[in-house]
Parts: structure tokens; sequence; C-alpha cells
């Protein structure tokens, strides 16, 4: 009994999780792969909240997502520090197994040789894209508007 509970209030956790992420990311529809080409810097406010709590040499100051599905990351405020990867458009990942299983999307996923540095979900608000992950808010350098 006690199993068929855990099992049943995982899977309404489960439900619940892929709700709130698609109800965020109403504009999917709208969203091509070229719209997220070009610069993105992180925001003022999220590299004050990294700061606090990496090093400055560790946090992602800005990425440049290339057509060619290159990406350079720049690292730290100076962004002296730069590495070149590979990004993908449209990710999912699926976890589990026969009996219960969890699928994540992510609009952009960056990867640095075989790691994720980043999986981001691609957000317009107010006519502004912008590209979030954990506590990174990327703003589109140059251009303020999807559209």
């Amino acid at each position: 009994m006690i199993k068929k509970i855990k099992f049943s209030l995982l899977l309404l956790f489960a439900v619940l999780l892929n709700s709130c992420s698609s109800t965020t990311n109403s504009n999917d529809a709208e969203l091509t792969r070229t719209d997220v080409l070009g610069t993105w810097t992180v925001a003022s406010q999220s590299y004050e909240k990294l700061a606090e709590e990496k090093n400055e040499d560790k946090i992602v100051s800005k990425i440049q997502l290339n057509s060619d599905s290159t990406v350079t990351v720049f690292f730290g405020k100076r962004m002296e520090k730069e590495t070149k990867g590979k990004w993908r458009w449209k990710v999912e990942k699926t976890v589990g197994n026969d009996t219960i299983s969890f699928s994540m999307e992510s609009d952009v996923v960056i990867t640095i040789g075989r790691h994720t540095l980043l999986a981001m979900q691609a957000i317009e608000n107010k006519g502004r894209l912008k590209l979030i992950a954990r506590n990174y808010i990327f703003e589109k350098k140059n251009k303020s508007s999807i559209r």
C-alpha cells in the first residue's frame, strides 16, 4: 500500500513538473533555432548573484552561438578565458526505466568536450528573448526582440 502511495505521489510530481515547464515556455511554436544565434551576455543581476557563490573565473559571462553548432564561451567579468564547444537545439533527455521515467526538455544545450555546461530554456517576455539556466539569465546583445 505504501509503495502505491509513493508511486502515485511521484507520478503526480512528474506531471506537475512537466505542466509547469510547458506553461512557462508558451511561445515554443514561434521560436526557431535562428532566433537564438548570436552573442548572449549574462544579465548584471544574475552575474552579481553568481559572484557571491563562485569564483569569477568560473562564471560564464558571455556565449556566442554560431550557425554551424559551435559555441564560444567566455568566463569572468573581463572575459579573459574562452573555451570552444558545441551547442544543440531542442534537446530532450529521458531518465528512468519501463516503470517510471522523467523527460526534460531544453531549448539550448551547451557542451564542452563530453560535459554539459549549460542547459537553457528560451523565454520571451515583453518582446525580449532570454536564455535561462539555474542562476544564469542571458540577454541577447544588439537585438532586443526576436521578431
